[in-house]
């Protein structure tokens, strides 16, 4: 028989009309697998819907479906896997899949992994990251294989903890993910968040996404490097070098090992202590004969700081019109 599992827990992070979104399958393939534990947490309530048997499948959807309906659905990986699985099945069962918005976070930060320093986007790793401590010693797929048992009330309960400790922690984690999407806002001279960087030989591209469209179009080339900024898209394009820490023209304290994504292609900086350097012009004006730059943009830096770096490159160049 389909269990429902309904605590009055509030959220303080979930904004209203939104919900955090988890669920549980009997394996990874949505055209023959099926759904079999839902969780969702809005700002007032935390639900489960547990269908013990294949056969309830399609009832525990009916039943969830106005739940979902008209919702802000904030998933970890939901739109590559969550979504869609609950679409085919929904489709399976010839009900119509309710009218969303989705907000993945992994969707966000995997494109700007590099402006932070975790060793995987995993989100247990993440939330280590944020000091949250995890109760459940369960993997996805380790509860898969509890589907089958779920007459069992040790496998019982150990897929719906599995299941409530995924949805309590993305939604302790909302403010944690938010902090880091605020360290790419550049707020002045325009409103704009960083999107990404891209290294192709001795350039960098350092690419935003602004607010307002551009109005007039800006196109600036000086010795320090390029501004373009059409529509909503600012793109600033940099000489850059690379320093090994120690390299006798660096100063720099030695740094770890790069090993995150530079091009665009998935390829990755050569391994050893890697920095990345432009000149900016704060840091030049000052010096009559600048030696090779200090670090600037550093792969290796930590959280917040390559971006911060971006953001006074590019305030500076804006400072040269």
């Amino acid at each position: 028989m389909l269990q429902v599992i309904r605590k009055s827990e509030s959220s303080p992070h979930i904004a209203p009309g939104s919900a955090v979104l988890d669920i549980e399958t009997t394996g990874l393939h949505k055209a023959t697998d099926a759904v079999f534990l839902i969780g969702l947490q809005t700002a007032e309530e935390f639900r489960q819907w547990l269908a013990p048997s294949r056969e309830e499948e399609g009832d525990l959807l009916e039943v969830v479906r106005p739940f979902l309906a008209d919702k802000t659905l904030i998933t970890y990986n939901g739109d590559r896997f969550d979504l869609p699985f609950l679409q085919e099945r929904f489709a399976e069962h010839g009900l119509s899949f309710p009218s969303i918005l989705s907000w993945d976070w992994f969707a966000y930060l995997r494109p700007r992994r590099l402006f932070f320093r975790f060793p995987n986007l995993r989100l247990r790793t993440l939330a280590q990251s944020a000091s949250l401590v995890r109760q459940d010693p369960y993997t996805g797929a380790q509860i898969a294989t509890f589907a089958k048992h779920l007459d069992d009330p040790e496998a019982k309960e150990a897929a719906l903890l599995h299941n409530e400790e995924d949805v309590r922690e993305l939604a302790l984690l909302l403010p944690f993910f938010s902090r880091l999407q605020q360290q790419l806002q550049l707020e002045t001279p325009i409103r704009a968040s960083l999107e990404a960087f891209e290294q192709k030989g001795d350039q960098a591209a350092i690419r935003y996404h602004t607010e307002d469209p551009a109005h007039p179009e800006l196109h600036m080339d000086n010795s320090f490097g390029s501004l373009h900024w059409v529509d909503h898209d600012l793109c600033c394009i940099v000489p850059t070098h690379r320093l090994v820490a120690d390299s006798p023209n660096s100063n720099a304290p030695p740094i770890f090992p790069s090993s995150v994504d530079v091009h665009s292609s998935g390829t990755k900086a050569p391994s050893g202590d890697l920095r990345i350097t432009a000149v900016s012009p704060s840091y030049a004006k000052d010096c009559a004969v600048p030696p090779l730059p200090e670090p600037f943009l550093t792969l290796s830096s930590a959280e917040g700081v390559f971006a911060r770096s971006c953001h006074q490159l590019v305030q500076d160049l804006f400072s040269l019109q």
